[in-house]
């Protein structure tokens, strides 16, 4: 079987599955419904995450890694055209003034 992820944490694995279908990699949640029986069970009867292509087992842990690096940060920062105000990069809007932030070309790296 082709197991990227197991864990306890359903939520966890749903967003790391959701990630993996946005790269375009085809994959699915299994033994989600043993969880009743843990106790009963051994730790590998975790729910897991599984990438159905063998091909794509190695980008798909690529994935989760830089998903899961605690140290990755926002590239850059944009700087909103209307207020001045610095935003993170994943922002589309200012949170300030509400006006639309520039496009990604535009980030300004944070030194």
């Amino acid at each position: 079987m082709n197991t990227v992820y197991a864990s306890q944490d359903l939520l966890l694995l749903n967003h790391l599955k959701h990630l993996l279908e946005q790269e375009g990699i085809d994959c699915l949640l299994e033994q989600v419904h043993l969880q009743g029986a843990m106790g009963e069970l051994p730790l590998t009867a975790w729910p897991r995450l599984v990438v159905l292509d063998p091909d794509k087992k190695d980008e798909a842990q690529t994935v989760l890694k830089r998903a899961l690096d605690s140290t990755t940060k926002p590239v850059g920062m944009r700087i909103c055209g209307a207020c001045g105000e610095p935003s993170e990069s994943q922002f589309t809007d200012c949170w300030n003034c509400g006006a639309a932030l520039p496009s990604k070309g535009s980030l300004k790296v944070r030194g």
